[in-house]
């Protein structure tokens, strides 16, 4: 999602300018009315092509997300705050087999992230991928997480 933004905002700015561009043609050269109508019409595609598409990714980009671990009542809960939306996710501890620290190699370099795997076998990531300086600090997290689900 890092560079999906940047990238639908500068094509939504192009789309935009050819828009704009149709309408400074459609107004100052002499064109039939057919090309004229033409003109109007690309120049309103592309216009509104550079408005909905950027706003479309921004509204369904995440925005943030948040997990609870309720001892009370045993379940793991996400949730996933998005623009005009949130969603909920609940997941009980009976169902969390496992919790480690997933490695993938990145340009040469490992990066680490906090991965949970339910009995179902689906993987949940609980932290974005992070560099080899955060190992030590994911390592401790996972430590904390184990000692509070086993209480």
């Amino acid at each position: 999602m890092g560079l999906l933004l940047p990238f639908a905002l500068i094509l939504g700015l192009l789309a935009i300018a050819l828009g704009l561009g149709g309408f400074y043609l459609l107004f100052t050269e002499a064109y039939t009315l057919g090309q004229r109508l033409w003109m109007l019409l690309v120049g309103s595609f592309f216009t509104c092509l550079g408005i909905v598409a950027p706003t479309a990714v921004f509204m369904n980009a995440a925005t943030s997300e948040l997990w609870t671990f309720d001892r009370r009542q045993q379940i793991l809960y996400r949730v996933r705050k998005r623009f005009c939306r949130q969603h909920r996710f609940e997941y009980p501890f009976a169902e969390i087999a496992r919790i480690h620290l997933k490695q993938h190699d990145h340009d040469a370099d490992a990066v680490y992230r906090i991965e949970l795997t339910l009995t179902s076998g689906r993987k949940l990531a609980l932290s974005p991928w992070n560099g080899a300086h955060m190992r030590g600090v994911e390592m401790k997290m996972i430590e904390h997480i184990r000692a509070f689900l086993h209480r």
